[in-house]
């Protein structure tokens, strides 16, 4: 639970150059910045606020599972797919 919750937590905690933690303002802000910019490409009545938030939670949720496989994933390919580091 700890490596998965570590892994999770770096949505909204990274590390700066000096090694201290801040807060992640590329992984929240570019990925609200992307959901503003894709709503470009939805009709005009689909657009708005609450389209934008959601497609933005939608997302970091995404990006949050993902940081968790990629933690994961060396333990799942020696246990299941029989793989060497």
């Amino acid at each position: 639970m700890h490596r998965a919750g570590y892994a999770a937590s770096r949505l909204v905690v990274t590390r700066s150059d000096k090694g201290t933690e801040q807060f992640n303002i590329s992984e929240i802000g570019g990925n609200l910045a992307a959901a503003a910019i894709s709503n470009a490409y939805y009709p005009a009545p689909e657009r708005g606020v609450s389209n934008t938030m959601n497609n933005w939670v939608v997302q970091l949720a995404l990006d949050g599972g993902f940081d968790v496989i990629k933690e994961f994933w060396p333990d799942i390919a020696h246990k299941i797919l029989h793989q060497k580091d």
